[in-house]
């Protein structure tokens, strides 16, 4: 089992923020305007995100990545449905990084 002291510092960090898209869009919203605002701040910070950590995992080595994959797949699954293409284009990105690190490990 992984615990969280097992994972990378700076790669936990960079999860963590993935999954807060989650708190910036479920602010009560008044108004249609304020609620496109919150869904595009949150798609910024989340293209931020997935940037950051899709450039770390080129850095890391196998032996650093495998850890992270069980949380990574929970936060792919929710992001392969964004509505932003754009974050769609960018968890791609991330998980070809991911895979061309790690692929010969698991295999």
């Amino acid at each position: 089992m992984v615990t969280k002291n097992d994972l990378d510092g700076e790669i936990a960090q960079h999860l963590k923020r993935l999954s807060h898209k989650d708190a910036v869009c479920n602010m009560p919203c008044d108004r249609l305007f304020r609620f496109e605002l919150l869904h595009r701040i949150a798609s910024y910070l989340l293209l931020k995100a997935l940037t950051l950590l899709s450039q770390l995992l080129k850095q890391k080595s196998a032996k650093e990545i495998v850890p992270i994959i069980p949380q990574w797949a929970f936060e792919y699954r929710k992001l392969l449905l964004d509505y932003n293409r754009e974050v769609r284009w960018a968890t791609h990105d991330t998980m070809t990084n991911l895979v061309n690190v790690v692929g010969f490990v698991l295999s």
